[in-house]
């Protein structure tokens, strides 16, 4: 099976984020049916086919842009990685690295309605979320808590206003996002669980094998070199 990009991820995260966010405002509540991942210019069109009707109120996301972060490039998290620990006595045997790369994310989210204060009441909430030290909330490999810092612009009027009486009236702000983000891949490497020690006597060094030697004794100690059974005596 493929592996899904983490920037994916990012995406449907933001997706979730715009719906629980102006979804109060519009009256909307359907991930699957009122927000749309597309471009302004075709994001009409896509939630028309989506749903089988010319049905207005709804949210669009797009990313516009990926960009090295070098700011934070220097961190040690972009330089060393992480390590994650084991979850259960199946992965105990495995030590998980995660390489990190730092990126911002530039998103636009379009909040559609007929209803003008529909519109005037998302702004009001896109406003107000700039003062709640804004993240992005997710689970990384169902365990480990990430949240990514938010930064917002200018909020932008679409509509058809001027032009309402060859498109129709209808109203849509553009509202940007930017995300400090990482971009993750794991490598899984072995770890050394115990170590088992066996002494052997044999008087010509210059021939001595473990097959021609005499076995004296067996430890087993963790990998920090504590020992874990008594000494087996042969």
């Amino acid at each position: 099976m493929a592996q899904l990009s983490f920037l994916k991820v990012l995406d449907a995260g933001m997706k979730a984020l715009a719906l629980a966010k102006f979804g109060p405002a519009l009256g909307i509540s359907n991930l699957a049916n009122d927000v749309v991942f597309f471009p302004k210019d075709v994001a009409l069109r896509t939630i028309a086919e989506k749903r089988g009707a010319a049905e207005i109120e709804f949210i669009s996301v797009w990313r516009e842009g990926m960009a090295l972060d070098w700011a934070r490039q220097r961190s040690p998290v972009a330089r060393r990685g992480f390590y994650l620990n084991y979850v259960d006595e199946n992965s105990k045997s495995a030590i998980v690295n995660v390489k990190a790369v730092p990126v911002t994310l530039d998103y636009n989210i379009w909040v559609w309605s007929r209803t003008l204060d529909k519109i005037m009441q998302a702004c009001e909430t896109y406003v107000f979320w700039q003062h709640l030290d804004p993240n992005l909330s997710l689970l990384y490999n169902n365990v480990y808590p990430l949240a990514f810092d938010l930064h917002f612009g200018q909020i932008v009027d679409e509509s058809t206003a001027s032009m309402q009486f060859e498109k129709g009236l209808y109203f849509v702000s553009r509202m940007p996002v930017r995300i400090d983000g990482w971009v993750f891949t794991l490598t899984t490497e072995g770890t050394i669980l115990k170590v088992i020690l066996q002494l052997f006597y044999n008087e010509n060094l210059s021939t001595a094998t473990p097959a021609n030697s005499q076995l004296l004794a067996t430890i087993t100690t963790d990998q920090y070199g504590t020992i874990i059974t008594d000494p087996e005596v042969e």
